[in-house]
């Protein structure tokens, strides 16, 4: 190596080391008076607020019309346990004697066996034992 390179390098790393300049700083932008920004916050918390109500509206009317559909489904049920629970308490008084049962499937007739919790036995006159489900019932014939 020359001396002459020697003599740059040197020269070179105390520049780096002896002369760091310091950082520029960025041209400082005058901001917004404290009034203005707490207006504009101001506005946009009500706007923000307003759309959080309406949404909370919408919500309320949506659980309200599911609340109406489950009570109209509630009376629904309620209105078929009580016939089935009055069919049921029919076809107990006839245990023993023939009947004719009118099912969304189509008639069976026969000697009404038992009635249990939520079915019916007909011994048919082909001799074939059939359980009808009551909830499956749509009318009784003596």
């Amino acid at each position: 190596m020359s001396l002459s390179l020697v003599k740059r390098c040197i020269v070179i790393t105390k520049k780096c080391v002896t002369k760091v300049q310091p950082r520029k700083k960025k041209p400082h932008k005058p901001s917004k008076p404290l009034l203005q920004r707490f207006r504009e916050l101001s506005r946009r918390f009500r706007l923000f607020r307003l759309l959080v109500i309406r949404r909370i509206n919408r919500l309320t009317r949506a659980v309200n019309r599911v609340t109406a559909a489950v009570n109209n489904l509630q009376e629904e049920v309620s209105a078929l346990v009580a016939s089935n629970e009055s069919i049921k308490n029919l076809l107990l008084s006839r245990v023993g004697t023939t009947v004719s049962i009118e099912t969304i499937s189509g008639p069976v007739s026969g000697k009404l066996l038992g009635v249990g919790k939520d079915f019916a036995q007909i011994l048919e006159p082909t001799g074939d034992n059939v359980l009808i489900p009551i909830i499956n019932i749509t009318s009784v014939n003596l």
